[in-house]
């Protein structure tokens, strides 16, 4: 098994991970468009990288005003 040396190569070598809590619950909720919390969509959730990269992105280019649900 290699090495890590870093934070990010840590990242990079692991496959699969598991989340908990309210930031996941939030990107799961995104990820399904789901408004107010249903455990049978966001229990067991897979969200892919590209998922989490695409929330970062779609986030990131938002003022905290604008990052306000409607």
């Amino acid at each position: 098994m290699p090495i890590a040396h870093n934070s990010q190569q840590f990242i990079d070598m692991v496959e699969q991970r598991c989340g908990l809590g309210g930031a996941i619950t939030n990107i799961a909720a995104v990820k399904h468009q789901v408004a107010k919390y249903h455990p049978d969509v966001i229990q067991s959730s897979v969200i892919e990288r590209s998922e989490v990269e695409r929330q970062i992105e779609m986030y990131g280019c938002k003022s905290a005003a604008e990052r306000e649900p409607s």
